[in-house]
C-alpha cells in the first residue's frame, strides 16, 4: 500500500523517490557483463571450429592427391611391371616417413587440379613403385603359395606445406 499512497499525493511522491536505492543500474550493468563474457567465448569457440574446418579440408585436400597418386602409381605398375623390379625396397616404416624425394619418386601427377580450380595443391602428388615382394597366399597349406606383389607408396601435400598425406598398397599386375 506504500506505493500507492506515494501516487496520490505530491509530498509523498518526493518522499517515496528518496526511499528507493537505485538497484536497477547495477543489475543491468552486471547482465551486460556477463552478456559481453559470452559473447567473447563464443566468438573464441568459432574461430576454433573455422581452424579445425579448414585443417580438415586440407587433410582431405592432401589424401585425396594421395589417392589419385596411388592410383596412378598402380596403373603405371600395369605398363611397367620390369622397371619396378630394381627399383629399391622401402620397407613400412621407412614408407611412413617417405619425404617424395629420397628414393626419388617413380612419377609424379601433375595437373591433378585445373589451373582455375578453388582447390591447389602446394606440390604435385608422386608415387613410388617398389621392388616385388612374395606374399604367401595359402597360410597352413602344403605346398606354399607365393604370388609377387608390389608396394605402390604415395605421397601428397594438401594446399599447404603442413599437411601430408602417405598411403601404401601393395598391386599384383595381371
Amino acid at each position: 500500500m506504500t506505493g500507492h499512497r506515494c501516487i496520490q499525493s505530491r509530498r509523498a511522491s518526493t518522499q517515496c523517490l528518496r526511499r528507493q536505492r537505485g538497484i536497477v543500474l547495477p543489475v543491468v550493468i552486471i547482465l551486460m557483463v556477463v552478456m559481453s563474457i559470452l559473447a567473447i567465448s563464443g566468438m573464441d569457440d568459432t574461430a576454433m571450429q573455422e581452424r579445425m574446418a579448414g585443417n580438415l579440408r586440407d587433410r582431405d585436400i592432401a589424401f585425396q592427391g594421395a589417392e589419385s597418386a596411388l592410383r596412378e602409381g598402380e596403373a603405371w605398375l600395369q605398363a611397367n611391371a620390369a622397371a619396378a623390379a630394381v627399383n629399391a625396397n622401402i620397407s613400412g616404416v621407412q614408407a611412413a616417413d617417405w619425404n617424395g624425394v629420397a628414393p626419388a619418386p617413380t612419377n609424379t601427377l601433375s595437373g591433378l587440379y585445373a589451373s582455375g580450380s578453388i582447390v591447389s595443391l602446394a606440390a604435385d602428388p608422386a608415387f613410388y613403385v617398389g621392388p616385388p615382394e612374395l606374399l604367401r597366399v595359402n597360410p597352413g597349406e602344403t605346398p606354399p603359395e607365393f604370388r609377387e606383389v608390389f608396394p605402390v607408396i604415395s605421397r601428397s601435400l594438401g594446399a599447404t606445406n603442413a599437411t601430408v598425406v602417405i598411403l601404401r598398397s601393395t598391386f599384383e599386375p595381371l
